[in-house]
């Protein structure tokens, strides 16, 4: 999920964070809760088909929130720059492929990492550092982060507070863990724009909207250093905030694209992408919104029944294509393991060999893989997002949203392992460089 920490939910769309409702530390839940509700009230909660898999994207309320989540927390920094060479900066690929020579199993690869969400939200050294240490234990080589909303972080004009991620810098001292940035976009999760407070709208071609915009993003590249080799723009919301407003899309492609040659004038070793979820319609904005990226970041956490784990390989064959010539970065892969949405832990167990398998057969293609996520998400605090988008009273689309929420993860909130976990250790640990 996407970090922007101050609140635990948003009761209604707004602009740019206001009308919350319980003022309680939970970075993660914020942006989803509002994205939830405007597709909702936007009567968007039931998607069309993927425009590439032929996999119907979602499915109810799950759907819904498959379309905001598996969130970022959410981005993934693969093939670090920098590491050991089978992961590569260009396109990311080990170039022999899966198997190492004379079949002595998968070749090592730099571009396998974990989502960072602590347990809870807990962005405490506690909490982060169980982050830490799991993906220390999986032999991954980055964690990749969420993104802290741009009206949230600079609440006074030229100063930007990214204090919630303190405590993950210092659990990160002493590893070898890279790191993958999510940065906020002018628009959020919730389609709506996410500007500072004492910056009036008045177009995404407007120079002052410009100037401050890649301030912000010049501010968060000099976090983690040594650490940061990628950066995503977290551009999630796009395709429903154009739809309201076509006019508006060119501008902000521009802006998009002057951000990004930006960034590389100012850190040329971080290779930068932007975020695009694998249900999306839309080729026009989906090619304006990557023209000067690097990568292709894709969001693939499938929404069951209506994805199966098999339907994972098809959507990154169909999403290389798409990409190419440049490198496809899956900076969110995962799959629930609640039995209410037609899954089980031991089919979320397969999506990993499945994941692991797709990955090893298609290196050359691939910046790298970022799975989402090691914990599951509260329920506690899902239950209450219900409450605002459902009502108290229990329905299916309510349950549908609270389990799909809340079984993502490959550990359950309290730590204890699901059999995705140690599925997942051993063959990273098999691919660690």
């Amino acid at each position: 999920m996407p970090t922007s920490f101050p609140s635990i939910m948003d009761t209604t769309p707004h602009h740019g964070g206001e009308n919350r409702k319980q003022p309680m530390r939970s970075s993660l839940v914020a942006p989803l809760a509002s994205l939830l509700l405007a597709l909702v009230v936007a009567g968007c909660s039931d998607k069309a088909s993927s425009p590439v898999s032929g996999s119907s994207g979602q499915s109810g309320a799950a759907g819904v929130a498959g379309g905001a989540g598996g969130e970022a927390g959410v981005a993934g920094a693969g093939g670090e720059a920098g590491q050991a060479g089978a992961g590569g900066a260009g396109a990311g690929g080990a170039g022999a492929g899966g198997a190492s020579a004379g079949g002595q199993g998968p070749t090592p690869w730099a571009g396998l990492g974990l989502v960072a969400i602590p347990p809870g939200y807990d962005t405490s050294a506690k909490g982060w550092g169980q982050v830490t240490q799991a993906a220390q234990e999986s032999g991954v080589s980055f964690v990749s982060t969420g993104y802290l909303g741009w009206r949230d972080t600079e609440k006074t004009p030229g100063v930007w507070d990214w204090s919630d991620f303190d405590a993950l810098w210092a659990t990160l001292e002493g590893t070898s863990l890279a790191v993958t940035l999510d940065v906020a976009a002018p628009i959020n999760f919730a389609a709506q724009l996410d500007l500072p407070a004492d910056l009036p709208f008045q177009g995404f071609d407007d120079p002052a909207l410009k100037q401050r915009y890649q301030a912000y993003l010049s501010s968060a590249v000099k976090l983690a250093p040594g650490r940061l080799s990628r950066v995503t723009i977290h551009t999630e919301g796009v395709q429903e905030y154009f739809t309201e407003h076509p006019g508006e899309q060119g501008a902000f492609c521009d802006l998009l694209e002057g951000a990004i040659l930006s960034l590389r004038s100012e850190a040329p070793q971080l290779r930068v992408g932007a975020y695009w979820r694998y249900e999306n319609t839309g080729t026009e904005l989906r090619a304006c919104v990557q023209r000067a990226t690097d990568f292709f970041a894709l969001a693939l956490v499938l929404n069951p029944p209506t994805d199966a784990v098999e339907d994972l390989p098809r959507i990154v064959d169909d999403y290389l294509q798409i990409a190419a010539p440049k490198p496809l970065a899956l900076v969110e892969v995962g799959y629930p393991s609640s039995t209410y949405l037609g899954s089980s832990e031991q089919t979320q167990a397969e999506l990993v060999k499945v994941l692991f398998e797709a990955v090893d057969q298609r290196r050359e293609g691939l910046e790298m893989v970022s799975y989402y996520t090691v914990f599951d998400e509260s329920r506690e605090v899902m239950e209450l997002i219900a409450d605002a988008l459902y009502g108290p009273e229990p329905s299916g689309p309510r349950t549908s949203f609270v389990e799909w929420t809340t079984s993502l993860g490959l550990r359950t909130e309290q730590g204890q392992d699901k059999p995705g976990w140690p599925a997942f250790v051993d063959a990273a640990r098999a691919r660690r460089p």
